[in-house]
């Protein structure tokens, strides 16, 4: 069984320390690689957080393809 809280303070902690304790914003999404699944963490219209874990592992497709380029 997923300990949601646990994995939601883990997720906390290493966004801080990435984010430079930035928040998330209405409308942000984030998301964590766990062991066995994905965790979505996103800030709602009411800055409410949402949430969801799938049991599906990530498909890597390129760790090269930039989709975010600075131009």
């Amino acid at each position: 069984m997923i300990n949601t809280i646990e994995a939601f303070n883990l997720f906390c902690e290493k966004y801080a320390e990435k984010n430079k304790n930035q928040k998330l914003e209405p409308g942000d999404k984030a998301v964590a690689i766990l062991k066995n699944c994905v965790m979505i963490v996103e800030a709602d219209e009411d800055k409410k957080l949402k949430i969801a874990f799938t049991g599906d592992e990530p498909v890597v497709i390129d760790d090269d393809l930039d989709m975010y380029v600075e131009g």
